[in-house]
């Protein structure tokens, strides 16, 4: 089983090394279930395709991004959580620059905003941002023990910055609100959802449209 380092709240390593973390939850419940014994193996995200194509793990965890780009090299699993966008920021600054709502985000004039070398974060923020000033860093921790003010913001996951915020308190998410027509829509998904799980429940069993009420027994 590989895992990528310092992907909180997914995959960690805690006190003696011990690699904890929700994925790692999963996966271990997994390994009892299944009666096989998890060995797990640190990676770097770079080598995730080969290393699952050569045969050398069965599968790899650590809160990897579901994208088009992925999906033609691995396969996956259906997801247990969506994950939503969010922006660390220092508390000292959290005036300074409204990241709470979507369309002031957008407004905002070349935003110094720190982002991992990954695609799916880059992507995501120059689509959500028509001109930020996009600072690449190798680690979260190069934002969160920056000293020289140069980033306005730290762009990650919600869950992601959440957890960091607890090992780094001096800094909080932000995650900005949808705008109209974005919870419109979401709102009839959700709609559409519902209806769907109802009639599910229809057809595994019809007799819940035709049953009369039924009164608790008693003694």
């Amino acid at each position: 089983m590989g895992y990528t380092r310092d992907s909180l709240p997914w995959t960690f390593q805690y006190e003696a090394g011990k690699v904890v973390g929700f994925d790692i939850d999963m996966v271990s419940s997994l390994a009892r279930e299944m009666g096989v014994t998890l060995e797990l193996v640190l990676i770097d995200r770079a080598d995730l395709a080969r290393l699952l194509n050569d045969g050398y793990l069965d599968t790899v965890v650590g809160g990897i991004a579901l994208t088009t780009e992925h999906m033609e090299v691995v396969w996956f699993s259906a997801p247990y959580l969506d994950a939503t966008l969010g922006f660390v920021v220092p508390d000292h600054r959290r005036d300074d620059f409204n990241f709470n709502r979507r369309e002031a985000v957008k407004a905002l004039k070349a935003p110094r905003l720190a982002v991992l070398d990954l695609p799916y974060y880059r992507d995501k923020m120059r689509a959500y941002l028509p001109q930020p000033e996009e600072i690449v860093v190798d680690s979260v921790r190069e934002f969160f023990q920056d000293e020289t003010d140069r980033f306005d913001a730290l762009v990650l996951t919600a869950q992601t910055g959440s957890a960091w915020c607890l090992i780094y308190p001096n800094f909080s998410v932000a995650v900005p609100l949808p705008d109209a027509m974005a919870f419109l829509t979401s709102w009839i998904q959700l709609k559409k959802k519902d209806e769907h799980d109802r009639r599910a429940i229809r057809l595994l069993d019809p007799r819940r449209d035709n049953e009369a009420p039924r009164a608790p027994l008693g003694r």
